[in-house]
């Protein structure tokens, strides 16, 4: 009875985290030199800088999955003071709510905007009052940002559907399935 009910149940748990949603966007006049990266770091938070705010306990995660893919690819993970070429920040939501974060109210910033980055830190100066805003379940934005330059490289968003009772396991196996794509055309190329 049980392998009878096994390749349906395979089936719609494949089906629930199939439909991943990919967006990225880049600095073509950086891919020549994207193109000779081959250390990374993770970016801290900066103070006033809005959370991550994928669900608790999965930090480890994200960077888990991202550290396992670009390892795969020849790039080696470095603590940020042994300067890496370049430095990796992400946000994002397994679960769909509302939280509050600076920031929002401002219109998208994206790579090449002057508002993008600043001397100190590549991230806008959040307005005075948080806003309540509703992060989609199933999103991760990843942005890489030249470590020496402090300008942004690449920029990618992913979207998947994960099921409402996801488990620590069900949101690993969805990360495993979206970093590649989301990270397929990192470096970019020129041109």
């Amino acid at each position: 009875m049980l392998l009878r009910l096994a390749p349906p149940l395979l089936a719609l748990t494949l089906a629930a985290c199939s439909r991943i949603n990919v967006n990225t966007q880049h600095d073509s006049s950086a891919a020549k030199v994207a193109g000779g990266y081959r250390t990374y770091a993770w970016r801290p938070l900066v103070e006033g800088e809005a959370p991550r705010v994928f669900s608790p306990g999965t930090d480890i995660s994200v960077e888990k999955s991202v550290d396992a893919y670009l390892q795969s690819r020849g790039y080696r993970r470095v603590e940020a003071s042994e300067s890496p070429d370049f430095l990796i920040r992400w946000r994002g939501a397994v679960l769909g709510r509302k939280v509050r974060l600076p920031g929002i109210r401002q219109s998208p910033i994206l790579p090449g905007d002057p508002r993008y980055y600043q001397p100190d830190r590549y991230l806008p100066t959040p307005p005075s009052e948080p806003v309540e805003n509703e992060v989609p379940k199933g999103t991760l934005d990843l942005d890489i940002v030249d470590a020496g330059s402090k300008k942004p490289v690449w920029q990618g968003t992913v979207q998947g559907e994960l099921v409402d009772d996801a488990e620590a396991g069900d949101v690993q196996d969805w990360l495993n399935e979206a970093i590649p794509k989301l990270l397929g055309d990192f470096p970019p190329k020129a041109g």
